[in-house]
């Protein structure tokens, strides 16, 4: 009976472990029809694909812009270690942010996997052109400046270690140097398409703004190690 007991307990552990594992991020705001206006509070806000599952780690937020989903241009990091378990963040939008009816986000999580949202609008005055954007939101959200160091991270130790990078720079060249180095790392698939291996399915231009977009599942070493952990307790068991 108390074998049983525990058995019990362990497969509620593991479960709860592989529903973490296989978790899979929507982006759900901004939508196709948001308005980042400079000055004004936005909102970011994401959820797990499986709503009973929760999602655990950290995030970097970056804002990017393009319409050609293999040619994305960063444009800055929003934040660099916002706990996915929040599902939401106040953005306060650059002063500076130049107009873009373009513009994306790019969740990356710390096994180095990346979501897109849909493009939405923002911005105002001239039109983007790998300006540097040095304003700065509030709520207590560090903005980083958009010549910071690329996000386009291959792993979870890039993601962990890509910590230095030049300093900022009102130099028009220089930063649209870095754009065409972000563009080039930045591939993601054609718009809509099937996308295995853990790449984002990218919103197609123009489709139905409610629909969301799903990452892929996480890794199959975290299965494997969560696996492991639980025959090792099953073991102590017998």
């Amino acid at each position: 009976m108390l074998f049983s007991a525990k058995f019990m307990i362990l497969f509620a552990v593991l479960f709860a472990i592989l529903s973490i594992a296989n978790a899979s991020l929507v982006i759900t705001q901004p939508l196709q029809s948001s308005n980042w206006k400079p000055g004004n509070n936005a909102a970011i806000t994401w959820m797990n694909s499986e709503r009973s599952a929760p999602l655990g780690g950290k995030l970097i937020i970056d804002l990017m812009e393009g319409s050609d989903p293999k040619n994305l241009a960063f444009v800055l990091t929003i934040t660099e270690d916002v706990d996915a378990s929040k599902k939401m963040l106040q953005y306060k939008v650059p002063s500076d942010l130049p107009f873009s009816k373009s513009y994306s986000l790019r969740f990356t999580t710390e096994l180095g996997e990346q979501s897109y949202s849909t493009l939405f609008t923002g911005g105002a005055g001239d039109k983007y052109d790998g300006q540097v954007v040095t304003g700065t939101g509030g709520d207590g959200n560090k903005n980083d400046k958009s010549t910071k160091t690329e996000k386009d991270v291959k792993d979870a130790k890039d993601v962990k270690s890509d910590k230095s990078g030049p300093q900022p720079t009102t130099s028009k060249a220089d930063n649209k140097e870095k754009q065409n180095n972000e563009s080039k790392s930045t591939s993601i698939p054609e718009i809509g398409s099937v996308v295995p291996n853990n790449q984002p399915n990218v919103k197609k231009e123009g489709s139905d703004n409610t629909h969301l977009l799903i990452s892929g599942a996480a890794s199959s070493g975290a299965c494997i190690i969560s696996v492991t952990f639980v025959a090792f307790l099953m073991s102590m068991l017998v």
